[in-house]
């Protein structure tokens, strides 16, 4: 097989990761909320949204449980790389370190940023533009919306964050029916 079949087998048998970002969609609500009504340091509310973030693997694979997606494919090289791109974001870390310890009230602007922009790879990987579109709008809007908001405002942040999620999760299980009907055709 090509790269690209590998690339095509995976967005349809893996329905472009449709799950892990529907489970974004789920998960940045409950932050906006926890930054709009929970009356805790600031500090505090960054680590716990650290801690909630955390509930998008788990959630995901119920989510792909749910919409029948399977957890890996079989003979498909190209899943040795998916760890890789997941361990690319680990420089960033120190730097989301950094702003939890010593300027917790940007931390809520820049995790959506940073989650965002990680999307950008895996449109190579699921043979997919959507995911470079939608990993550079999101990363843009959250700048741009940062710079507008008042900070007692930045609450919205991650709740537009989980709507422009969901809209991208909902495109990306439409995407691979389009494809699912072309490989059937």
């Amino acid at each position: 097989m090509e790269i690209k079949q590998y690339q095509n087998e995976l967005s349809t048998k893996l329905r472009n990761g449709a799950n892990f970002i529907l489970s974004g969609a789920v998960i940045w609500p409950v932050v906006a909320l926890i930054w709009a009504f929970v009356d805790i340091d600031i500090r505090a509310k960054s680590g716990i949204t650290w801690s909630v973030g955390t509930c998008v693997i788990p959630l995901a694979f119920l989510v792909g449980h749910l919409l029948k997606i399977p957890k890996t494919v079989k003979d498909n090289p190209l899943l040795s790389i998916l760890p890789i791109l997941i361990a690319s974001q680990l420089p960033l870390f120190p730097f989301l370190v950094y702003l939890l310890v010593n300027s917790s009230d940007l931390f809520i602007v820049f995790l959506p940023t940073v989650s965002a922009a990680h999307f950008f790879t895996y449109g190579w990987v699921y043979n997919l533009k959507l995911f470079y579109d939608f990993s550079f709008l999101m990363s843009m809007v959250m700048t741009i919306l940062a710079f507008l908001l008042p900070t007692h405002l930045w609450w919205c942040l991650p709740l537009v964050m989980g709507a422009i999620m969901g809209i991208f999760g909902i495109l990306l299980l439409k995407e691979d029916h389009i494809k699912i009907s072309k490989v059937n055709q």
